[in-house]
């Protein structure tokens, strides 16, 4: 049974959240908890916002799913890539798609020619 002393103390815990920039805004998610992520227009607000989804979603959880959560360990880093083999690979794609638009198109009134017969 909780006592008033126990449910007053505040316990605290660090949990990792992954943080997505784009043209829309923020994006996080919690990659411990699945399912819970959230949104906002500034970096401050997905962080107000996720606290609070992660919050809200361990409210949902047994003691024990509580605890088999905080003995996962989640790591995150950096890696540094190569990109120009991508890039260039990209590329040449897209000129791919580029020339064959270009055939097509060029090509368009030819098959109206076989169709008829001409």
């Amino acid at each position: 049974m909780m006592t008033q002393d126990r449910l007053e103390e505040r316990i605290l815990h660090k949990i990792s959240v992954v943080i997505e920039k784009d043209e829309q805004g923020y994006y996080a998610y919690c990659p411990g908890l699945e399912g819970c992520q959230t949104q906002g227009d500034t970096l401050e607000e997905v962080l107000d916002n996720a606290k609070e989804a992660i919050e809200l979603y361990l409210e949902t959880l047994s003691k024990d799913e509580i605890r088999e959560f905080l003995s996962r360990e989640i790591l995150t880093t950096s890696l540094e890539v190569e990109l120009r083999n991508a890039l260039l690979k990209a590329e040449l794609r897209q000129l791919s798609r580029d020339e064959e638009a270009h055939l097509e198109k060029e090509f368009e009134g030819y098959d109206r020619v076989y169709q008829h017969g001409f």
